[in-house]
């Protein structure tokens, strides 16, 4: 096994079988379900809802996590809407199936990431209150997509944690940043954001090292996402196996 998750096509975000990102891992036959379609867009708008709402707040950071979210619902909904309405585009569900895929996996260990460390170190009744938006954003969200995966029948690859870990470095820099440059520029009342409470510039190093911190953790998460992948496989064999022993005729 290790041999097969280990070998170079592994890194790659190609799939042989396209079909499986159509498709629930619970659907006893591998074909195009209305059920799942509407599964699908129920999470989208779920995410595009929250997205909204963290637009009208003032200006945080957290918008951009939220977008990556959107970003990985919406293109689930569309791939398979595009399958419902075009059957035999395969190339237009190739290319949107991997937007969808990569998403899904960098979502789930961004979102685990930032939710915990909010909760964990961050989290000020005084400052942040027990607003729903903060707990649709850092707490919702990491349970639907948890969730999603165990929905899904596409796979994580374990080497996908190379490309996760990279994207978490550089939107984890981008978010940074934004956060420094706001707090340097922008009124009090426009910097309420997780980083800026979070990483303190006048300690650059203590900064920097936590970035690096929380970049090495997501790609433990994507680790341990991918073991529930596997649990998520050996659940449905078992489930299927027994319905398929009790299905089995036995001699007389």
């Amino acid at each position: 096994m290790c041999s097969n998750e280990c070998s170079r096509s592994q890194f790659s975000w190609t799939h042989e079988k396209p079909v499986v990102f159509l498709i629930s891992q619970w659907q006893k036959e591998p074909k195009l379900s209305c059920v799942y379609f509407l599964y699908r867009w129920i999470l989208a708008v779920f995410f595009v809802a929250i997205l909204i709402m963290n637009f009208i707040e003032p200006v945080t950071t957290e918008s951009l996590t939220l977008i990556f979210g959107g970003i990985y619902a919406v293109s689930g909904a569309l791939t398979i809407t595009i399958a419902f309405n075009s059957p035999e585009r395969e190339e237009s569900k190739g290319r949107i199936y991997k937007t969808y895929w990569m998403f899904q996996e960098f979502v789930a260990s961004f979102f685990f990431v930032s939710t915990l460390t909010f909760w964990s170190f961050l989290y000020d009744p005084k400052l942040y209150g027990c607003r729903i938006l903060r707990i649709l954003t850092h707490g919702v969200s990491v349970l639907v997509t948890t969730f999603d995966w165990f929905v899904v029948a596409h796979p994580i690859r374990l080497l996908h944690f190379v490309t996760v870990t990279i994207t978490y470095a550089v939107a984890h820099l981008i978010m940074g940043l934004t956060s420094y440059y706001t707090t340097i520029d922008m009124d009090d009342s426009l910097t309420d954001t997780i980083f800026s409470h979070a990483l303190k510039w006048e300690k650059p190093g203590m900064a920097a090292l936590m970035m690096i911190g929380a970049t090495v953790f997501s790609a433990i998460v994507h680790c341990l996402y991918w073991g529930l992948y596997k649990l998520r496989v050996w659940l449905h064999h078992k489930c299927y196996e027994k319905e398929a022993l009790e299905e089995t005729p036995t001699n007389a």
